[in-house]
This record gives C-alpha cells, structure tokens and sequence, in this order.
C-alpha cells in the first residue's frame, strides 16, 4: 500500500484534514465556503496555506529527490502512521494533488492517538450547516478511500455512513474518548459490519 493511502487511513479522524481540503478546493474555485470554514478552524493562516498549496501545485512535484512541499523532506508520523502533531495541511496538499508517495519519517517520540479535530471539536466549532457541508464531503472522501466499486454501491456506503455520523452528532457524542484508529473505525462504520471488517484486514488497521 502506497504511504498516501496509510496516512489517510491512519488520521481518519481528523477532520481539520476535510476543513483543509475544502480550502483547496476553494483556491481553485470547486467551492465558496472552504476559505470561511478554514478561518472558524483557527489553522495556520490562510496566505501560509496558499503559498504550501501552490508549492504542490507545480507540475514537477520532485525538486533534487524531494518532494516540492516538505520543508523537512518527510512528514513526522509515528509506526501506526498517526501524523506526529504536525503535517495535516501537507497531508490534505498530497490527497489533492494524489501524490502517493508521500516521504514519511518514523519519530522515536510516539505520538499517542487523541481526537482533538473530531466529532466533538465539529460541534464546538460549526453550526450545524456548516457541518452538513463537512460531513457531506468527509462521507465521499472516506468512502473513496475504500470502495472502487459500482457508483450505486458506493453512494449507498455514502448514505450509510452518513446517517452514522449524523446520529452521532445528534447525541453530542464525545469522540475525545476513543483511544486509536480502530476503535474509531469501529464506531463510525457500526452499520457497515462488512465493509468494517475488510477496511481492518486489507489495510491492517490497529485496535
């Protein structure tokens, strides 16, 4: 599996990432909300941001044996490919641009699984538009990850998932508690046993 694939598996939970897609989605007018969204998310500012994305955006994405973007030449990840507290704006340039090579570096300080951009810090930080417009999109992007299948299948996988998220977010669920990816995998995908059990064997999903 390329590191691309890990790494959007791996922080699955981390939905500053779907905020920071949508900004790039917005830069080349896919959209009219990803700026705003992004300003609610208080991220780094939104000029650094741009200056990152247009940095991937060139036509060679390699400059000397290194990937244009990567100031250190790798993303800090720890062995279960959880970013290291730093990368997630890289990480949305390299989902957009699909750069599956993504250089990644295994830190000897683990960083420990903690949901500080989940469900939780959605509902502290959006209204409940916005939110629909996030899950909307978080729902196509996390499907996509998995399923290459008829369109019919994967929009009924859309659908699943997103009544899913949506009931959680309708009991103000406290995602702040879950302790790794598969624990997270386990909850959001409750209603999908199969397609649940395959995301964990194919792609070796911690618990």
């Amino acid at each position: 599996m390329d590191s691309l694939s890990r790494l959007k598996i791996a922080n699955l939970h981390r939905f500053d990432m779907i905020i920071n897609l949508l900004f790039i989605n917005q830069h080349y007018k896919k959209n009219d909300y990803g700026y705003r969204l992004y300003e609610l998310s208080k991220q780094h500012g939104p000029s650094k941001f741009i200056k990152l994305i247009e940095s991937f955006g060139k036509k060679r994405h390699h400059s000397g044996g290194i990937i244009v973007g990567f100031k250190k030449g790798y993303l800090p990840v720890t062995n279960n490919y959880y970013l290291n507290n730093d990368g997630i704006h890289r990480l949305a340039c390299s989902s957009y641009f699909n750069i599956a090579d993504v250089p990644i570096k295994i830190v000897k300080n683990p960083y420990k699984y903690i949901n500080h951009y989940g469900l939780k810090w959605l509902q502290e930080t959006y209204n409940n538009d916005d939110i629909e417009f996030i899950i909307n999109f978080y729902c196509k992007y996390t499907i996509d990850i998995f399923c290459d299948g008829a369109l019919s299948e994967r929009t009924k996988n859309i659908n699943i998932l997103k009544h899913r998220i949506n009931h959680l977010i309708k009991k103000q669920y406290d995602d702040t508690n879950i302790k790794s990816i598969g624990e997270y995998i386990d909850l959001i995908f409750i209603n999908q046993y199969e397609l649940r059990n395959f995301v964990k064997l194919k792609f070796n999903v911690d618990d």
